[in-house]
């Protein structure tokens, strides 16, 4: 079963998240110790309060996926005349089982006959640096985002999840990308980002640091 809390501006949605103090979908990676942003530990300190989140509103290439959200979901909307798809910038969808498992969604679909359950838009505006980037875009999704749709499935319990993506070239030029996941697909993997985020929770309600990694 799933829960949603709404809220009515960004100041609200920031507390919310602080108040439920879990995992939100794009903090998945981390959590698991799969970020190449984040490490778990400095999420952890954060989740234990003993550090506060970095601010990233600044950045360039955030705030341009700020601008640019609504123009891929307009491209996704454009390619599925067969669902609706509506956007609640503010609201928490977490498990009622787990409440500290939650998200907020770049979109939601249901068909247009009304008769199916809700599907997931995962949005993304991103530059690939390197050939190998490229080609991992080619293949699939970095695993990053890959984790994160995991989350969401696990949050919201939807039957069909999409990844859309503006991959952007050098010269300027935007290649629109898409991806689908179904359960049926993913339901192993999930369950395995499920037992790595309950660990981490594990580390966050005992107070205790997670290990750290070590090089070899």
């Amino acid at each position: 079963m799933t829960g949603r809390l709404r809220f009515q501006n960004r100041s609200e949605w920031l507390a919310g998240r602080a108040a439920i103090g879990g995992i939100g979908a794009s903090e998945a990676a981390a959590a698991l110790g799969e970020s190449k942003w984040q490490s778990r530990l400095e999420l952890w300190k954060e989740k234990t309060g003993r550090k506060e989140p970095d601010d990233l509103s600044e950045v360039e290439e955030v705030q341009r996926g700020i601008r640019m959200e609504g123009a891929v979901r307009a491209v996704f909307t454009a390619n599925h005349p067969e669902l609706i798809v509506v956007h609640h910038p503010f609201d928490i969808l977490f498990q009622k089982e787990r409440p500290w498992l939650f998200a907020t969604l770049d979109g939601e679909t249901v068909d247009r006959d009304g008769r199916h359950e809700q599907g997931i838009v995962e949005i993304k505006n991103v530059t690939p640096r390197t050939r190998e980037d490229w080609e991992i875009w080619e293949n699939g999704v970095p695993p990053e985002y890959y984790r994160q749709i995991l989350h969401q499935h696990l949050a919201t319990g939807r039957t069909k999840i999409w990844l859309a993506a503006f991959l952007y070239q050098r010269n300027g030029d935007i290649i629109y990308r898409e991806y689908s996941f179904y359960p049926a697909d993913i339901v192993c993997d999930a369950q395995i980002v499920l037992a790595g985020e309950e660990l981490f929770m594990d580390y966050v309600k005992s107070d205790s640091p997670p290990p750290t990694p070590i090089k070899l």
